[in-house]
């Protein structure tokens, strides 16, 4: 089936509104410094490849709404992974902080002892 030239030229606008908007929503969910999880970037170089065949249009849309989605549940996933660490890190700096308070107490116990039996030494050796 041919297409007119009108007909080529708004779907070549609409695949590139497709793309812009599929960039901006990326940059916002992904930090640009890192490369694009390889399922992400294969469905993005099929979509190019297939900006011309109809059936990519029905097919792609739906995959990358599946990637947002993952993206979005892996993102919920992590946000509550990184409050449990936040919340884990606080207990643990309080055990550390304990456990040290005990290990000063233990020195500070330990070398009263050991000056009291030095005392006690020399109490004996004057007597």
């Amino acid at each position: 089936m041919s297409r007119s030239a009108v007909e080529l030229a708004e779907r070549s606008n609409s695949h590139r509104a497709l793309r812009e908007m599929i960039g901006r929503v990326l940059r916002a969910e992904y930090d640009i410094s890192h490369p694009l999880p390889d399922q992400l970037l294969s469905l993005l170089q099929r979509l190019e490849r297939n900006e011309e065949k109809s059936s990519a249009v029905a097919v792609v849309p739906d995959r990358i709404k599946r990637v947002f989605m993952d993206a979005h549940k892996n993102r919920s996933c992590m946000a509550l992974l990184l409050s449990h660490l936040c919340e884990n890190k606080a207990i643990l700096q309080e055990a550390v902080g304990v456990v040290r308070e005990n290990v000063a107490r233990s020195r500070r116990s330990r070398t009263m002892r050991s000056q009291a039996d030095r005392a006690g030494t020399v109490l004996e050796c004057q007597a």
